[in-house]
């Protein structure tokens, strides 16, 4: 499924997301992560020098959200 602007601000209206979202209209994205299937998350550690980092991904759903958060946490090492 391709990914446009009203996809994407839809969703992050919905579900009051607060991080970053990534339209994928020509599924770059999606092909250079093996094309999963959705739901499919990707978290990347930002270290503002272009050495990014994925630190961690997920295929599907999570148990919960407090449990992904810590998860995420833990292995970007802020907690």
């Amino acid at each position: 499924m391709k990914n446009d602007s009203y996809e994407i601000n839809f969703y992050r209206e919905k579900y009051n997301v607060s991080f970053p979202l990534f339209e994928d209209r020509n599924l770059e994205i999606h092909e250079k992560f093996g094309q999963p299937a959705t739901p499919y998350f990707v978290v990347v550690a930002l270290n503002g020098r272009g050495r990014n980092k994925v630190i961690h991904t997920l295929l599907g759903g999570f148990e919960s959200p407090e449990i992904f958060y810590k998860t995420i946490l833990e292995k970007s090492g802020l907690k």
